[in-house]
């Protein structure tokens, strides 16, 4: 369990083969919100989560990241074990999490939220991975996961050890304009 450990350690761990956490205590949660409402809600939601994969990836070509994304997934599901949600401060930050454990379909791995990178983070895991390291709900994949691995225009890339896709230093400008 995360409280058991460092979390950079758990991290480190979870790219070691074969390395799976253990099934949530008691079994999967219970959701309290129908499916067809679930649906709906992802429905009307995805046509925002496109605009906003859009806008970024033109941003991107604006401002190109040092880094680049390389390599291929191997589908372990190592980011699907550990998402990493942070966790929102003021009266509503229960509305974040009511939306990340039962629209996204996210259950917390522990209850408290853990210190990460200046901040403290929910550990949660993802119930539509399935046995073969594929996702279950890919076409309304939630936001956090059309975006791993993390690579920002600003900062220091974020991926898993052993998931395959790690990032590299950027050669060229993207729409090779720039070249002298």
């Amino acid at each position: 369990m995360v409280v058991s450990m460092n979390l950079e350690d758990l991290l480190e761990n979870s790219g070691i083969e074969k390395t799976q956490p253990p099934p949530p205590k008691g079994g999967m949660p219970r959701r309290y919100l129908p499916p067809p409402i679930r649906w709906v809600i992802k429905g009307v939601v995805l046509p925002f989560i496109w605009l906003d994969s859009f806008s970024q990836w033109v941003a991107k070509l604006v401002v190109p990241p040092p880094f680049v994304r390389a390599g291929k997934c191997k589908k372990r599901g190592n980011c699907c074990h550990y998402i990493l949600v942070r966790k929102f401060r003021g009266p509503l930050s229960f509305l974040d999490l009511f939306w990340h454990t039962q629209v996204n379909g996210f259950f917390r791995r522990e209850k408290k939220a853990v210190p990460y990178n200046k901040g403290k983070v929910y550990v949660m895991g993802c119930r539509y991975l399935k046995k073969n390291g594929s996702c279950g709900n890919y076409f309304f994949r939630p936001a956090v996961c059309r975006t791993w691995p993390r690579i920002e225009i600003f900062g220091i890339p974020e991926t898993l050890k052993g998931c395959g896709i790690y990032a590299k230093k950027r050669t060229s400008h993207p729409l090779n304009i720039l070249k002298d």
